[in-house]
């Protein structure tokens, strides 16, 4: 399982999105590692870690990450995922609410079919194609699902994304698939939890507000934070916004 890791202090274990790896995170890790000591995971299958050996479904990702505070962090930590790492995360957490003491879960997925109507947009990548084919075809994704500010699905970011998706070698909509939803493991999460999420989020229908008075109704110790001019990638869109709100929550544990 490969990682990258910096920063002092408590551990904070950060759990990327599909078809993504650590780089999920690269504008924020700096800003995190003042606070914290950071761990971002490439999950099996993705970018620079094994594939696994079996099919994995999200019991399988959440007992990963469990075996990985236990192997390499070896204490308590805080813990950070991101759309299905997010979803991944709020398991885990669900799973040893003793050993979580902070989660952060960013535009999390487990929501079914709400987010089918974007979802619905998203054309299929031409891995056998040439860079440009499958750049062109990302981009449009991004536009569609992913970033808010057209900006954001061309350049630096477009390469990130298009890195991290010939790199995954697991179908994480197969995992998705086999979970009920989110609200199967929210009551069973006892750390101090922090939901955010791009204004703009295109899988956040109806809306990240409609979505957070749900998740209070069975979670209301949760706190919410909505950013403006960012979609589902937020805390590359916005980093800034993003790193002063979530350094501001781990920073008053």
């Amino acid at each position: 399982l490969h990682y990258v890791s910096g920063g002092e202090g408590r551990p904070l274990v950060l759990v990327h999105g599909s078809a993504g790896s650590w780089t999920h995170w690269l504008r924020n890790l700096a800003a995190l590692a003042t606070v914290r000591r950071v761990y971002a995971l490439d999950m099996l299958g993705y970018a620079d870690s094994e594939r696994p050996a079996r099919p994995y479904g999200l019991p399988d990702f959440a007992a990963l990450v469990d075996e990985f505070r236990q192997a390499v962090v070896g204490q308590p930590s805080d813990l950070m995922g991101f759309s299905f790492g997010g979803l991944i995360s709020a398991t885990t957490a669900a799973t040893d609410p003793d050993g979580i003491a902070n989660l952060v879960l960013v535009a999390p997925s487990g929501w079914g079919k709400l987010n089918a109507p974007a979802l619905s947009q998203e054309q299929n990548v031409p891995l056998r194609g040439t860079p440009e084919e499958r750049k062109r075809v990302i981009s449009a994704n991004m536009r569609a699902i992913y970033v808010h500010l057209p900006e954001n699905a061309q350049g630096f970011a477009l390469d990130v994304h298009h890195h991290n998706i010939v790199r995954t070698r697991v179908s994480t909509r197969r995992a998705i698939s086999r979970v009920v939803d989110i609200f199967a493991v929210l009551p069973r999460i006892r750390a101090r939890t922090l939901f955010v999420w791009g204004q703009e989020d295109a899988l956040g229908a109806p809306s990240p507000q409609w979505r957070a008075e749900r998740i209070r109704a069975v979670l209301p110790q949760a706190q919410f934070a909505y950013i403006d001019q960012a979609g589902h990638w937020v805390q590359f869109e916005q980093a800034e916004a993003f790193n002063r709100m979530v350094v501001g929550f781990l920073s008053t544990a």
